[in-house]
């Protein structure tokens, strides 16, 4: 039986903010299994897209940004306690737990990191400076903020916010990892900043054997010597058609440099951007009219009209990501039917 597309999200800023709670995270899982051992390439022999684990990392890396009950419940949901994982959900009181989620599978170890969360704000029209408020008070934000490199002890420089936020993590991360089995393969994966961590999180561990590195729309994270520093090991960077945050830090005057091989998101049409806008009036007019009915602004369903950061959003990643590994089994399918 063929496996079914995931439908196109909602261009608003409920639609695009994770971590999208009735997303179906690992549908499937039973059928399209994580596979420990990397592959050498995303595409078979015929061309089809069959990296599984670029749409599972993905669905991981946006499932990051739920609190602790929102992961149980969508990880009790899926396929996955029946394939023999388990989850380790972070708890929004310890800053370590809260930037990373950890699955533990049979033969895999995967630490997923999240990203900037920066939730929808409920505004007050009565309280016209609470929007400066919640953007002043995100600590996410400030950490996104301090882009000026920094010298690091194992070499090079990096983004001075992302190093201080791994180093609150490092010690927890050196406790997931030295708990893992023997044959456990170990995994790093996140969205945005949580990429970003990753990456950094692969040069800490590099004396300690990492499989694979998966990141998506992650921004460059330090210079020429840093990347050095980050392991040998499958590093794909998976960037969504117009995403801008891998773009940045600039590689001019600040001396960042990309990490990792840069694989576009299969299936990413070009935008139509007269048709969009069109649509984005229409979801305008909308949420000004729901605004006036609850008489308070409907912040959610206002549309995201900057693309570059529409395009950001976790859930392209993994939607698109799971289309291209469902398209790539039936093509693999019929080229061995065809024989």
């Amino acid at each position: 039986m063929a496996l079914p597309d995931r439908p196109p999200p909602r261009e608003t800023l409920e639609g695009l903010t994770p971590p999208a709670a009735d997303f179906p995270y690992f549908a499937f899982a039973d059928r399209v299994r994580f596979e420990p051992h990397a592959r050498a390439s995303v595409r078979s022999d015929s061309g089809g897209f069959v990296d599984a684990n670029a749409w599972w990392l993905a669905d991981a890396a946006m499932l990051a940004y739920g609190d602790a009950g929102c992961i149980a419940e969508r990880f009790a949901e899926s396929p996955l306690p029946g394939l023999g994982w388990t989850v380790l959900a972070p708890r929004e009181d310890d800053d370590a737990d809260s930037r990373a989620l950890v699955l533990d599978g049979p033969e895999a170890l995967v630490v997923v990191f999240r990203g900037t969360r920066v939730p929808v704000p409920d505004l007050d029209p009565k309280e016209p400076l609470g929007l400066v408020d919640w953007i002043l008070g995100n600590e996410d934000l400030k950490i996104d903020g301090r882009f000026l490199p920094a010298a690091r002890d194992a070499g090079g420089r990096v983004h001075a916010g992302f190093l201080g936020a791994f180093e609150a993590i490092s010690d927890r991360l050196d406790e997931f990892v030295a708990a893992r089995r023997p044959d456990q393969r170990l995994w790093l994966a996140g969205h945005s900043l949580g990429g970003a961590l990753a990456v950094l999180a692969a040069s800490h561990l590099r004396e300690r054997a990492v499989e694979g590195i998966y990141t998506y729309g992650a921004p460059r994270v330090g210079d020429a010597e840093f990347v050095a520093t980050v392991p040998t090991c499958i590093h794909r960077r998976f960037v969504h058609r117009d995403d801008l945050i891998p773009a940045i830090p600039p590689a001019w005057p600040l001396g960042y440099r990309d990490a990792g091989e840069r694989i576009p998101v299969p299936g990413a049409s070009p935008r139509r951007l007269r048709r969009e806008w069109s649509e984005s009036f229409q979801a305008l007019a909308a949420a000004v009219r729901l605004s006036i009915q609850q008489g308070r602004p409907a912040v959610g369903e206002a549309p995201l009209l900057v693309r570059g950061l529409a395009d950001h959003a976790p859930i392209h990643y993994a939607t698109l990501l799971w289309n291209a590994v469902a398209a790539g089994r039936a093509e693999s399918s019929d080229h061995a039917a065809g024989g």
